[in-house]
């Protein structure tokens, strides 16, 4: 480090690393094995994330669990859904059956749309199946699939890119 007085005013540094060029080229080099290593470290957390969010989904029939996936796969972005929609039929309006289920729904009717009867076992009616022209379904509580796992695997990602960089820089001439 060398510094000069200019002026008599101000102080003028001029700083150097030892081998600096060497590390330059190597962060360069670096830069696109990360990229490379980025998208495998995304398809992993992609893959664990599928798997604790099924794991907290509710079953049912278990169609909606077995449509959990990597949606959409772009540059360092994966988005995970699933594309089973319901549709409202007093508002007409279809929706994510993963938000409803994430976040719940309020009471709504429900009334058959390819049929004459819907048909339902259980509830407050005992066990059994039961028919009916309207439900007024009195809404669901959330059942939190996504969340979870979203806070569980943002705790790992850090350390995981970090080993990365490190595993990188080290293996790099």
């Amino acid at each position: 480090m060398s510094r000069k007085i200019i002026n008599g005013v101000g102080i003028s540094f001029t700083y150097g690393i030892q081998g600096e060029k060497e590390i330059i080229k190597k962060i360069k080099t670096m830069s696109s094995k990360l990229e490379h290593n980025m998208e495998k470290i995304l398809d992993s957390a992609s893959a664990s994330l599928i798997i604790d969010i099924k794991a907290k989904a509710p079953k049912d029939t278990g169609n909606y669990k077995r449509s959990i996936r990597v949606l959409e796969k772009r540059k360092l972005s994966r988005l995970i859904g699933s594309d089973v929609l319901v549709k409202s039929i007093s508002t007409n309006k279809t929706y994510p059956l993963g938000f409803l289920l994430e976040y719940g729904t309020l009471k709504h009717d429900i009334r058959p749309v390819k049929a004459k009867l819907l048909a339902w076992t259980g509830g407050k009616y005992g066990a059994g199946l039961h028919f009916g022209k309207l439900i007024h379904h009195p809404g669901f509580l959330p059942i939190p699939h996504y969340g979870p796992a979203i806070t569980s695997i943002k705790q790992l990602m850090p350390n995981w890119i970090i080993t990365d960089i490190l595993k990188t820089w080290n293996g790099v001439v």
